[in-house]
């Protein structure tokens, strides 16, 4: 194990990525500070609690999903897996609600990952965030909202299917 990309523990070190700017160039985006995460983490886990303590009526769900998806991204707390553990964690209140999970289909990756890149780009300071209340809520962010609700559409149609499918078995 690498000291400086820590497996289970925050980074430690600055992360980056690569993104296509809106001028077609490649640009770098620079993460949240080590330094932060710990306060960045604290309160994304508050938020977390506090969506897993209450129901949600499907609309309720698909936001909370989006919301933690999306800030846990931001934050980017981890050298490697913030994606998948995005993905992972949102789905927890949406379970909780007695609903089925949401689902980011393989295909439609890079989709994903545009709509994600495109509300980053609209933090002003990104690598200086230690508020989650700094976050924008804005088009880019429900354009974001707009497509967790077209793929949850498609498993729960996935689902109805495969109920009806054994409701004339039985």
């Amino acid at each position: 194990m690498d000291i400086e990309q820590p497996v289970g523990n925050w980074k430690r070190q600055a992360n980056f990525t690569t993104y296509v700017g809106a001028d077609n160039k490649q640009a770098w985006r620079e993460y949240p500070s080590p330094r932060t995460i710990d306060g960045l983490m604290s309160q994304w886990l508050d938020n977390l609690n506090a969506s897993l303590a209450q129901p949600h009526t499907s609309q309720e769900a698909a936001s909370a999903y989006a919301d933690l998806h999306l800030s846990f991204v931001t934050i980017h707390p981890f050298f490697d897996g913030n994606g998948r553990m995005a993905r992972l964690l949102a789905n927890l209140p949406v379970l909780k609600s007695g609903f089925p999970p949401i689902v980011v289909p393989q295909e439609d990756r890079y989709q994903y990952k545009q709509v994600l890149s495109a509300y980053q780009n609209t933090i002003p300071d990104l690598a200086g965030l230690s508020d989650l209340k700094q976050l924008p809520d804005n088009r880019e962010k429900q354009h974001f909202v707009n497509l967790c609700q077209g793929y949850w559409r498609e498993t729960i149609e996935l689902l109805d299917k495969a109920n009806e499918m054994q409701e004339k078995r039985s």
